[in-house]
């Protein structure tokens, strides 16, 4: 099938931007737009403990869009500028590197939809810190990738997938495994042109969350271990 793609990156130096472009690249599609969202300074709370090793990247999503040859474009992704650029363009299908909430005007200008790789298991871990509310509800880490609608982390999931822990991972070889897997399943949907089966609804009755506060932050790192040693069991009684 043909596709025309648009991908939503932030436009500032952001690995899973970059890394996802890449890896788009890789596949030869002809037909690809960038929309690439300033920097905006947001009112969430910064944790303290870290779950990832800095990376510092040093090219703008947007520069390395025109290296490609494809369509970019600078703006906010909810914009009036941007709108007109969906239109142009007549996208089959988005894909989300970076972005904050889309609005429904943005939403219904995708003929396919516009697809997220969420790093938690939906519908349960909804919103922000998936890895650590992970560990302090108790839940299995992993991707769930969906087509998104106008509500937070909801829409038809495409795939689910757990990762699996090992005795000696630390909380950054967590957070890499998961960013590794959204990555593994952006390759599946390439690999499959598009060819999207089996769709399943997600329902929204979880409360979408916010960063974690400092209390439950600290937490959270002092039972780390303790998550680890129970994780297989947590893996069991959420598959059940």
């Amino acid at each position: 099938m043909d596709t025309n793609l648009i991908l939503f990156t932030y436009n500032f130096p952001h690995k899973k931007s970059l890394r996802g472009m890449q890896l788009v690249k890789s596949y030869g599609l002809k037909n690809v737009g960038v929309i690439a969202s300033p920097k905006v300074k947001l009112d969430i709370r910064q944790s303290k403990n870290r779950i990832n090793i800095t990376e510092k990247e040093i090219i703008n999503p947007s520069t390395l869009a025109e290296h490609y040859g494809w369509k970019t474009l600078i703006a906010h992704h909810n914009s009036e500028e941007a709108i007109s650029f969906y239109k142009k363009l007549k996208p089959t299908f988005g894909i989300i590197f970076g972005a904050r909430i889309l609005s429904k005007n943005v939403i219904d200008s995708f003929s396919n939809g516009i697809i997220n790789f969420h790093p938690g298991v939906l519908p349960e871990n909804r919103g922000l810190d998936n890895l650590k509310w992970a560990i302090y509800n108790n839940l299995p880490q992993g991707v769930t990738t969906h087509l998104i609608d106008e509500n937070i982390d909801v829409g038809q999931q495409i795939y689910k997938e757990f990762i699996d822990l090992d005795s000696e991972d630390t909380i950054f070889d967590v957070n890499s495994k998961i960013f590794d897997l959204q990555m593994m399943h952006l390759d599946r949907l390439l690999q499959e042109n598009f060819n999207i089966k089996h769709l399943e609804s997600l329902k929204s009755q979880y409360k979408s969350q916010k960063a974690v506060s400092d209390q439950i932050d600290n937490e959270i790192f002092n039972n780390f271990e303790n998550y680890k040693n129970k994780y297989s069991k947590i893996l069991e009684l959420y598959s059940k």
